[in-house]
Parts: structure tokens; sequence; C-alpha cells
């Protein structure tokens, strides 16, 4: 808080240090809680993989477009984004190999 009776520079830039210091310390609230958005994300995936690997990509697209909607800088969400990608592409190849498996199987 600003001193009554001081320097009204100094006050000015006490304040703006307090407002920079919330805005951080929201940035920080927000980005773990997505982190966390995309930890849940991926263990239902993993969960839904088994029985509908369709189902599980679903997961992983909705809560892609959530992260990559985010308001957050692209450094705290770049790495969020290529956890999600990088398992939607496993499930997407573990479909594939599947699918021909069953193409094979019912020759």
């Amino acid at each position: 808080m600003p001193r009554v009776g001081g320097d009204p520079q100094a006050a000015s830039r006490e304040l703006n240090m307090d407002q920079i210091e919330r805005a951080k310390q929201r940035e920080r609230v927000e980005a773990e809680r997505l982190r966390r958005v995309v930890i849940s994300a991926l263990e239902q995936a993993n969960e839904q993989v088994r029985k509908d690997p369709d189902a599980a990509i679903r997961t992983l697209e909705t809560t892609l477009a959530t992260v990559q909607e985010s308001p957050l800088d692209r450094d705290l969400t770049v790495p969020l984004v290529r956890q999600l990608e990088s398992r939607m592409k496993v499930y997407r190849q573990d479909r594939k190999r599947r699918e021909i498996e069953q193409i094979e199987r019912d020759r």
C-alpha cells in the first residue's frame, strides 16, 4: 500500500509493482489449473482408449481446444499442447493398427 504523504512517484511505482505481482500470481494459478485439466484429461483418455479409442481422442481434442483458447502466454501452453498432441498421435496410430489387424483377421 502506498504511504500517505510520501513521494507520489514512489507510491505509483509501488502500486504498479503490486498490480504486476497480482497479475503474475493470477497467471500462475491459471497455469496450474490448466495443467491439472490436462492431467485429468490424459488420465480419462487412458481409461477410455481400451474400450473406445474415438472417445479418448475426442477427450484429448476437447482439452486441446481449451488449452489453445487459453489467454496464457504460449510459453506456458506449448508444453501442454505438445503433450496432448503426442498422446493423440499414439492413440490414432494404435486405432489404425487395430483396424488393420481386424481387416487381416476378417480375410
